[in-house]
């Protein structure tokens, strides 16, 4: 049954999906790689700027995401 709840429910589905993915790439791997290349500054540099551009794209994302609202029923 959809209710008036539903526009939040696409936004925080979005959300989460950014944050699960975005703590597995940048925060596991991330840091595990950067450590096991001996701390390189590449590494750093390519997470932290994989990092901001997920996070623009979610915020595009956020912006731009539609809900249509109908009512399914006899």
């Amino acid at each position: 049954m959809l209710n008036c709840s539903t526009p939040r429910i696409g936004i925080l589905s979005t959300v989460t999906n950014f944050l699960s993915l975005s703590f597995l790439v940048t925060g596991i791997l991330g840091v595990k790689a950067y450590r096991c290349l001996d701390r390189s500054k590449a590494v750093l540099v390519g997470l932290v700027l994989l990092r901001t551009v997920s996070t623009v794209l979610l915020i595009l994302d956020l912006i731009n995401l539609v809900v249509e609202r109908q009512l399914v029923g006899k």
